[in-house]
């Protein structure tokens, strides 16, 4: 990827003979572009800034995101969320009030274009990031500004409290820079001591809350270990079944010299075959054998580094530090496992094959069961797309490529493009490569020896869990074969039940569907043709008063068609009118009162709310219609006689 920096710059500048960088060719071009669309007049000394940040900004977003960087919280995502909120807090400055960004496009890729392929490669992609982004902060900002008036009205002394500063951030999510800046325009200041001391609290209430039961257990304890014990040796790559000897034994986050029968503990071994979790591998589970006794591995952790913990129970036996023992993993977990591992890395290749090179993994879940993969991604994905993505990592397990792994240095691996390495992933000096000819990870987990292994490849479901990134699950071998068959019995019942052949389901739910839309339809008009008919025969049964008609009835019909009949009702010479109807458990009144009589006092919901206690309802609703819904239903013959009473005499106003 070509890099546009301030070297860059500084040689557009002598060579264009220019004395600033935004009268370049390239920056200039923008300048202006932004004049046409904010209709504001350019002024170096005005407004320049704006035009300024705006023009660079938009120039390092298309950048970054056509190398597959996109707005996140995290890492250089956030630093990308950060520029483009600053070039729209800019573009309000012009008179902007919905997205923009994407509009200055076509010129920055027309005067850079040539010179840099991948940007009008990326350009849609660039152009819907920046919208969706732009769309969202624009509604944020909206959303802020009405609470930040309430904000303003309680500041004492003109400060705005550190609280409100963290309320309009975290649960509303303004910026705080937003924040600032809205306060200086108000002559207030915030308390940003405050701010940060509530921020750093909430984020200590996150770390604590997703602390892992052996990370309760002291550091200074693990350390202590490893004083006296050299780094416990992981076996498990190539042995599921080793010899090996108990260091210690923990119960309750301190250390025991045995655990008897039938308890609870954590197990170190100086050596152990169980993968530890790690980098989205579950732990393995199997269980340790020793002289009259046994116990099951539950779980395998590593809470330290050069430490790993086994979760166990003890079966027979009473096990104590300085046991001598068999280890073996269950083997058919650790297979399904490493089946899920090496599919997980499948998925990854697909996804940048089908939806292209931005593709970055943002986490992943690899147990026996499924695996799921967390990617950067601006939108859902089609059906097409997914289709396209499970077929293409079918392929590759059907072609039973070999899975090799090797380590090299962390030097090494940094200088080869063709090898992924996640960004924010803590690395040693010496990495392992997962190597299936066409994908190279930096991975440390268990993987199947050939790809074939994994058998069928079949995925559940697509979805969002954050902005900007999108999650797929899927499930692989005999999980995948139990879902297919499972789909194909209630395609069979499906077609059993509707009396026609699988092959023709599709049509016949057309059918279905088409006659039902029809039925609907006359439904509605028979409904149609009744409420019209009652409605008929109610203007029949006007009462006069001395401001017109009016209606108070308790027609025949459901309470959800109150509101359709109501407007049938509601003209002229028809200019109030009060409908109930209710059930043995609740009822409802509606009132209708012409907009006309509104202007002379007469409103809707001061009718509704007279009437309201004696259903023992609530009511409320717009001047025009309003409505009531009670639990005494037995009252509704009383509320609707006081109401004839109140609009005959017109005692009500």
């Amino acid at each position: 990827m070509h890099r546009y920096g301030s070297g860059a710059r500084e040689g557009c500048v002598s060579q264009d003979g220019v004395n600033h960088v935004f009268a370049t060719d390239i920056l200039k071009a923008l300048v202006a572009e932004i004049e046409t669309l904010s209709q504001v007049p350019y002024r170096l000394l005005d407004n320049g800034p704006s035009f300024h940040v705006i023009a660079d900004h938009i120039r390092s977003l298309a950048f970054a995101i056509a190398d597959g960087a996109q707005p996140s919280n995290t890492d250089r995502g956030y630093v990308l969320r950060k520029i483009l909120r600053r070039a729209v807090r800019y573009g309000k400055q012009l008179g902007f009030q919905k997205p923009f960004l994407g509009k200055l496009l076509p010129t920055l890729i027309q005067m850079m274009g040539d010179d840099f392929p991948e940007l009008p490669k990326a350009k849609h992609r660039i152009e819907e990031i920046v919208t969706l982004e732009e769309e969202h902060f624009f509604r944020t900002l909206s959303r802020g500004v009405n609470l930040f008036t309430q904000v303003v009205e309680r500041a004492q002394r003109g400060v705005i409290s550190g609280e409100d500063a963290f309320k309009l951030k975290d649960t509303y999510g303004l910026p705080l820079e937003e924040i600032t800046l809205m306060a200086k325009d108000e002559h207030l200041t915030v308390d940003l001591e405050g701010f940060h001391q509530l921020e750093a609290k909430a984020k200590d209430i996150s770390k604590a809350s997703h602390t892992l039961p052996e990370q309760t257990v002291s550091s200074n304890l693990f350390a202590h270990l490893l004083e006296k014990h050299p780094p416990i040796e992981f076996l498990g790559y190539h042995h599921r079944t080793t010899e090996a000897d108990v260091i210690a034994l923990l119960v309750d986050g301190a250390f025991v010299s045995q655990i008897a029968s039938g308890k609870r503990g954590q197990m170190i071994l100086h050596r152990t075959p169980f993968y530890a979790e790690k980098g989205g591998q579950v732990g393995d589970t199997g269980h340790f054998t020793f002289d009259h006794g046994s116990l099951v591995v539950h779980d395998t952790q590593s809470p330290y580094p050069g430490i790993v913990t086994h979760t166990i129970e003890v079966e027979q036996g009473s096990i104590r530090v300085g046991t001598k023992g068999v280890a073996v993993v269950n083997p058919a977990r650790r297979e399904a496992i490493a089946a899920n591992h090496t599919a997980t890395h499948l998925l990854h290749f697909a996804l940048e094959e089908v939806l292209g090179p931005h593709i970055r993994q943002a986490g992943s879940l690899v147990d026996p069961e499924r695996l799921r993969l967390d990617f950067s991604h601006h939108k859902a994905l089609a059906s097409e797309e997914l289709q396209t993505i499970e077929d293409l990592v079918n392929e590759k397990i059907r072609q039973a490529f070999p899975v090799s792994t090797y380590s090299i240095s962390l030097q090494e691996a940094q200088e080869r493009p063709d090898i992924k390495q996640f960004f924010g992933d803590k690395y040693g000096q010496i990495v392992r490569v997962v190597d299936i000819d066409f994908s190279k990870e930096l991975c440390g987990g268990t993987h199947a020896p050939h790809t074939g292994v994994i058998g069928l490849f079949k995925i559940l479901k697509e979805y969002s869990v954050a902005k900007g990134v999108r999650r797929i699950e899927a499930v692989t071998g005999k999980h995948a074969h139990l879902l297919i068959r499972q789909e194909r019995e209630l395609i069979d019942a499906l077609a059993k039940e509707l009396k026609c052949p699988p092959t023709l389901l599709k049509e016949k739910i057309s059918s279905l569907i088409e006659e039902k839309k029809k039925l609907e339809l006359s439904l509605q008009e028979k409904l149609q043709g009744e409420l019209q008919r009652i409605a008929t025969g109610l203007i029949t049964h006007l009462q006069s008063c001395s401001f017109g008609h009016f209606i108070v009835a308790k027609p025949p019909v459901s309470m959800q068609d109150l509101a359709p009949l109501m407007e049938l009702l509601l003209k002229e010479p028809c200019r109030v009118v009060v409908l109930g109807q209710g059930d043995h458990e609740r009822c409802q009144i509606m009132v209708g009162v012409t907009p006309d009589l509104v202007l002379q006092g007469l409103k809707a919901k001061d009718l509704i709310q007279s009437i309201a206690p004696v259903i023992e309802g609530g009511g409320g609703g717009k001047d025009t219609l309003a409505q009531a819904g009670g639990k005494r239903p037995e009252g509704l013959g009383e509320a609707l006689r006081q109401m004839e009473e109140a609009l005959g005499s017109r005692s009500l106003s």
